[in-house]
């Protein structure tokens, strides 16, 4: 999902002033730079990658391989992004998802901004079932 909003976000900005060729190639050249983190609750007890995993936890993919779990939501997105290499970045979207307020997303990034110092956050409400936060 973030990779395609990125490139269609290039191609929002090149439509009209670039060749569709230098499009084309600006859109996949986004697409391998950006990092998919996503935060959801697992449906079952597992063990993935040395992960291991209750119903009912919160856990923490990053391209779609599961890197974090736990019980603290704020623990596993903190956990999650530092495995994303967060910290090497400028910008990160936190889409929030249908069951999360705009007031509770605002929370989170309040408590992620001092650990994360060098990041600017931006909130966006994605209403995503089923995934609290998907990250970008």
């Amino acid at each position: 999902i973030q990779q395609g909003i990125a490139a269609m976000l290039v191609y929002n900005d090149m439509r009209g002033v670039a060749p569709f060729e230098d499009i084309v190639e600006a859109m996949n050249e986004i697409i391998t730079e950006v990092v998919s983190v996503d935060i959801t609750y697992a449906t079952r007890n597992a063990q993935f990658d040395r992960v291991t995993v209750a119903e009912g936890q919160v856990i923490g993919l990053v391209d779609g391989k599961l890197v974090a779990s736990g019980d603290e939501l704020l623990a596993v997105v903190k956990q999650t992004l530092h495995k994303a290499h967060a910290e090497d970045y400028e910008l990160v979207t936190l889409y929030h998802g249908n069951e999360v307020s705009a007031q509770q997303a605002q929370d989170l990034v309040a408590q992620l901004s001092p650990v994360f110092g060098n990041l600017e956050f931006e909130i966006v409400n994605g209403g995503q079932p089923l995934y609290p936060y998907i990250i970008s």
